[in-house]
């Protein structure tokens, strides 16, 4: 408090002094190398400082006139990069750059500075730009979204939204900053993509709500930019063609937990299908093959491929949703009407069923569509192992052996203190003695022997 009080003081000082003499401010903003001002506006840790400094600095741009509020401009211009790393303490920093924007009339400045933050943003956010990157710097985030959204509505850079670098920030802002989750549901991804896929950059209100203001600038005035907007969101919202049907729908206003994790609603006796939805979606890389799938063109007349295809694309959407939004939990409701019981009909969300049939059923079908791609059966490249089913003789040295594909084990666990226990149960076999002893075709005679079975493969 001492020090904030002592800075407003010497600033005080400073503003008659600057009035009277512009060329002191010009020496004020070159002070300690051009550093001093980023030091009280950006970098000090003290938000009291800060504030202060900000409204002591815009009471000097006007008493001294355009040209200090141009060198002030491109002194704060040179120090925007740092604000990623001091994301806590920016919100001053990028206001009063934008209040210097706003009333700024030098055309070619502004010209030249919103040449530099797009090519900094663009750089910034890359295809390849891991958006865990930015999740302790989403006030810097919207702090370079909002500057630039303003530079674009300065009169000086009129024409400039339809420059490809400017328009480019369309896509970037739809697809990367706020729907990256849509994006897989909008165009088809090439095999593999989506495992490495970002989460959504904009993750807080802030940053989301710059993203959007920028989005609405980037389209004002400016027809092919609208076009790109309107197009990107007719195909989020139409691209499965459904429609609406639950008429009675109450908005969820619960939001993702600390977790990061998304839960899934039980529509009555669902909790098995739930267990084994979130079971996949916790293998990374094979919720990136999934979502990674390509729409794939079938037959209309073929109801068993078109059934096949939609419950694949409920499915993709059910990972998206469990990675991307940012509600407390998904509801499935496109799945329980696609998925279809053994007689054809929706699978009543009432009625318990057995997690492991379900989960062959779904591997099957899930598995049989992948196969037409190029990204191949990725449940049971993922879960898939290789049982030895064997007979061993007792009385001779003959046995008898047999691989068997399997993804899933069933073990006791009635009176099993834990899973090493059930697998050793798993494995232990019978002896085949008496009336049951094992026809030994080598020594062809019935022999003892103990039937078991082993786990030769393991899954990946």
């Amino acid at each position: 408090e001492d020090d904030s009080s002592l800075l407003e003081e010497c600033l005080d000082l400073l503003l008659p002094v600057v009035s009277q003499d512009p060329a002191m401010f010009r020496q004020l903003i070159a002070a300690r190398g051009g550093t001093c001002l980023g030091d009280l506006v950006l970098r000090c840790p003290n938000a009291h400082i800060r504030a202060v400094a900000v409204a002591k600095l815009e009471a000097m741009v006007s008493a001294t006139g355009a040209d200090a509020q141009g060198l002030l401009l491109d002194a704060f211009f040179a120090c925007r990069s740092e604000a990623l790393a001091l994301s806590s303490q920016c919100r001053d920093y990028f206001g009063l750059l934008r209040r210097l924007l706003k009333s700024s009339e030098n055309e070619e400045q502004v010209r030249k500075l919103v040449v530099l933050e797009v090519d900094y943003l663009l750089h910034l956010l890359g295809d390849d730009t891991d958006a865990g990157a930015y999740v302790e710097a989403q006030e810097a985030l919207a702090g370079h979204l909002s500057l630039i959204r303003v530079l674009l509505a300065h009169p000086g850079t009129s024409g400039y939204k339809s420059h490809p670098k400017a328009a480019s920030l369309v896509p970037l802002a739809l697809r990367r900053l706020l729907f990256s989750a849509s994006t897989l549901l909008v165009q088809s991804q090439p095999p593999g993509a989506a495992a490495a896929m970002p989460s959504a950059i904009c993750t807080t209100s802030i940053s989301r709500r710059a993203a959007f203001r920028l989005v609405v600038e980037l389209c004002r005035g400016c027809v092919p930019n609208l076009r790109v907007v309107l197009t990107y969101l007719h195909a989020a919202h139409y691209s499965d063609g459904s429609e609406v049907g639950d008429w009675n729908y109450r908005p969820n206003k619960k939001a993702r937990q600390g977790s990061n994790y998304v839960g899934l609603k039980n529509a009555g006796a669902t909790c098995y299908m739930n267990s084994v939805f979130q079971n996949l979606f916790m293998r990374p890389k094979l919720r990136g093959a999934i979502m990674a799938v390509p729409r794939i063109d079938v037959d209309p007349a073929d109801a068993e491929a078109t059934q096949l295809a939609e419950v694949f694309h409920q499915l993709q959407r059910c990972m998206c949703f469990l990675q991307e939004t940012q509600q407390e939990h998904h509801v499935p409701g496109g799945f329980w009407s696609a998925f279809k019981d053994l007689d054809g009909n929706s699978i009543n969300v009432r009625e318990h069923q057995d997690a492991y049939e379900f989960f062959a059923r779904l591997v099957d079908q899930l598995d049989e569509h992948m196969k037409k791609t190029s990204v191949g059966p990725a449940l049971y490249n993922t879960f898939g192992g290789k049982l030895a089913q064997q007979i061993i003789s007792q009385r001779c040295q003959h046995r008898s052996e047999r691989d068997e594909d399997f993804m899933v084990l069933s073990v006791e666990i009635k009176n099993k203190r834990n899973l090493t226990e059930s697998l050793e149960s798993f494995v232990r076999g019978d002896l085949l003695d008496g009336d049951n002893a094992y026809h030994c075709e080598l020594c062809n005679k019935k022999v003892e022997a103990l039937k078991r079975v082993c786990i030769k493969t393991l899954p990946p």
